[in-house]
């Protein structure tokens, strides 16, 4: 026999190994197979949907304080009506002003389209995701020079960063409850919120030689505290108007987005898992006609994954002349995965 050639037999032993731990490895994913599907998790998909009247989003005057909203991806939802309940799933802006008309009594979310008795009694799912549909409207009578101070407002979506989530989120006051001005002065998380000029933003102040030039052209956040999910900067000008009720004609900008009104659409990460270990509804009156999983509120959120919305502009607040300013709308859904 040469030197260097293997024998027959040793050949055939090795090609009959090497099929032995194929069929082997074919087994092993035949049982993996087998053994994912007795331990695979069925899930219901609901949507829920929330919306903040299109109303006038003046700050005080000179406080630099920009309008924020929570954005929660908790389901936010109870079944009863009591205070009790609807204190522990409401929550608000932080734009508390007496002529709050519409939205008294803070935001709440809803079902569209539909939910299974068995996703309301479950008490664990996944938030996959959602969109913000959003309008901004410069109404009212507005002389040349009050028209200059809307030729910037700053839109941002953010979050805290994971590392100073915990203290952005207590120093700032995000979830924090404060009574809306109007009857029946409930609190809810997200009344107290602020952002701090120079350190969670900076804003170009108006400062000008001339009082009558003074404008607004920009913002930023500050990406080293906060995560910026979306964005947009909104000019509210126009060409060849020298007011917003004289000779300003929408015909020369698209209907949708002109100089006196601007939309679009934020698109919202996916929250991530939901756990409700103690649903408020083991001590009401039914607990088993309440849900479990959609109790959970914004308070019950981690802080680096709690989203919100802030609009940076300098429209003085006005009680009297309620219709001049800026006017905001916005209406949110959400997805879910619910465990059933």
């Amino acid at each position: 026999m040469p030197l260097g050639k293997k024998p027959r037999v040793l050949k055939k032993r090795n090609i009959r190994r090497r099929k032995g731990a194929r069929a082997q490895s074919k087994q092993i994913a035949a049982l993996s197979t087998q053994l994912s599907k007795l331990t695979k998790m069925n899930y219901a998909r609901v949507k829920t949907v929330w919306q903040k009247g299109n109303q006038t989003i003046n700050m005080p005057a000179g406080s630099f304080t920009p309008y924020i909203c929570p954005i929660p991806y908790a389901p936010c939802i109870v079944s009863v009506g009591t205070n009790e309940s609807i204190q522990a799933a409401f929550f608000q802006d932080n734009n508390l002003k007496s002529d709050r008309l519409i939205d008294s009594q803070g935001y709440g979310k809803r079902f569209v389209f539909g939910c299974p008795d068995s996703a309301r009694n479950s008490n664990a799912g996944f938030h996959t995701g959602g969109t913000l549909r959003y309008q901004m409207i410069l109404q009212g009578d507005f002389s040349l020079s009050q028209v200059r101070a809307f030729q910037k407002v700053g839109m941002f979506l953010i979050k805290p960063k994971r590392a100073l989530a915990d203290q952005l989120t207590d120093e700032r006051k995000l979830k924090s409850k404060r009574p809306i001005s109007l009857a029946p002065l409930l609190p809810y998380p997200g009344g107290e919120a602020h952002l701090e000029i120079d350190k969670d933003y900076i804003v170009h102040n108006g400062l000008s030689s001339d009082p009558d030039m003074t404008t607004y052209f920009g913002s930023s956040i500050n990406t080293k505290y906060w995560t910026v999910v979306a964005q947009r900067q909104v000019a509210f000008s126009h060409p060849s108007a020298s007011g917003v009720s004289g000779n300003a004609n929408a015909n020369n900008a698209s209907p949708a987005n002109n100089a006196l009104v601007a939309s679009g659409t934020f698109k919202l990460p996916a929250g991530g898992v939901l756990k409700n270990a103690t649903p408020v509804s083991q001590n009401l009156p039914n607990p088993q006609l309440d849900p479990a999983v959609l109790e959970m509120s914004l308070e019950d959120q981690t802080n680096e994954n709690s989203l919100y919305l802030v609009v940076v502009q300098h429209v003085t607040q006005d009680q009297v002349a309620i219709r001049n300013g800026l006017s905001l709308g916005f209406i949110v859904e959400d997805n879910y995965k619910i465990v059933v």
